[in-house]
């Protein structure tokens, strides 16, 4: 078994990346019918995630494998 954790750089430069990625989609498809609304949920989302997020925020991912036989 192994286990990896990522350090509070690199969950910032996730959370970071995934908020530039909507705000550069948005500037790029000013005129989907879900532009703002993608707007509303994200500056939010990085506001709680800088505000309370880097103390609170994380995951698990588990993997199982069935023995063979």
């Amino acid at each position: 078994m192994s286990c990896s954790e990522c350090s509070q750089s690199e969950w910032d430069d996730y959370e970071d990346q995934y908020a530039q990625n909507v705000e550069e989609f948005v500037r790029a498809n000013e005129h989907d019918p879900d532009a703002e609304a993608m707007l509303q949920r994200i500056r939010p989302w990085r506001d709680a995630y800088l505000r309370w997020g880097r103390d609170t925020l994380g995951f698990g991912l588990y993997l199982f494998r069935a023995r063979s036989g």
